[in-house]
Order: C-alpha cells, then structure tokens, then sequence
C-alpha cells in the first residue's frame, strides 16, 4: 500500500510513519484510541500522531466516532472509536478478522442514517453504535437473544428504548434480530 501521494499533498515528512500509523489503525478497527500506545509503537510524537489522525479523517480515510455521556465533560475524556471508511483498504494494510471486517461494514452503512456515538461503561460493557440518540445497535457475528438483553439493559441508561442487534451468522431469528446483509 502507497501512501506517498496523500504525503506528498500533505507535506507528510515521513511517510513510512504515517503508513505505520495506517496498519496499526486498522488491527484497532472498533476499538478506542489510544493516542499514547500509538505515539509509543510508532515512534512519532504525539503530536505528530495527532495531526496525521486528522489529516486521515479529513481525507476520507478513517472516522472516529464519540463517546455519548449524560455528561458533556466525560464526553471530552473518554476516548473516541476509529473506523475505516474502505473495508479493502483496511484489510490491505493489515490482517483483519472477520468481527472486524463486519463491524466495520455496518458503521459504513449505518454512518449514512446519522449521527453515531458509542456507549461504554467503566466495567467495559458497551454498546457499539447508537444513532442519533434514538437507536440502539450492537454488532455480533453470531448473535443471541441474550446479546440484545444486554444491550436493552444498557440502552436503559441512556433513555433509548429502542435496541437491536446486527448479526453476520444468525443462530436463530428473534425480535430485534437484524441480519447483516439487510442493511442499507
């Protein structure tokens, strides 16, 4: 994979670190940012991570997507999420699991329905996408009744009384089951 026209149009002065940067964005596929374990395996400061993040973002090629708090200040604490933009692209640049690979195509589909937040509790339980703070959607390749109980349970919270889960290989179908290849 060549980065070398994006660094050349950005004035990347490295552009191998920001290719490094790329490969270890996208083994982090659906997990939260840590700007600082970036910062150490890359061997770039941070602000330099930092602004090759945004460039990224700008550039179509990565998004991140926030956290929603009932408060606006852990909103500005907590981590965002990163996620590809092109599931090819981020399947060249390092080996993907197939989780990965499918959360990863329903945040490029839901992405187009509105605004999306994450949710997570400080014991780690998470909901994965919530859009527009009205919906509810937690990704699983082989869901189960009690993952969208969990995710129920965690909507409580948050008001949002409408909960689903998205499924690549679907044990059985029950109410609130939404097979993967149904999204628009």
């Amino acid at each position: 994979m060549q980065c070398f026209d994006l660094a050349w149009l950005a004035d990347v002065r490295n552009p191998t670190n920001l290719f490094k940067l790329i490969k270890l964005l996208s083994v982090r596929i659906g997990t939260k940012l840590d700007i600082s374990k970036l910062t150490s395996l890359t061997g770039m400061a941070r602000q330099t991570v930092e602004n090759h993040l945004d460039l990224l973002e700008k550039t179509y090629l990565i998004k991140t997507i926030p956290v929603l708090a009932n408060s606006p200040d852990r909103e500005i604490v907590k981590a965002k999420k990163v996620y590809f933009l092109d599931n090819g692209i981020a399947s060249l640049a390092a080996e993907l699991g197939s989780g990965s690979k499918f959360e990863n195509a329903v945040f490029n589909q839901l992405m187009h329905s509105g605004e999306i937040a994450y949710y997570q509790l400080k014991t780690g339980r998470e909901i994965d996408f919530i859009l527009d703070q009205k919906q509810c959607f937690e990704v699983k390749e082989t869901a189960t009744e009690a993952d969208l109980k969990n995710t129920e349970s965690l909507a409580r919270n948050l008001d949002i009384s409408e909960s689903y889960v998205i499924g690549r290989h679907p044990v059985r179908v029950f109410e609130g089951f939404i097979w993967g290849g149904f999204l628009q």
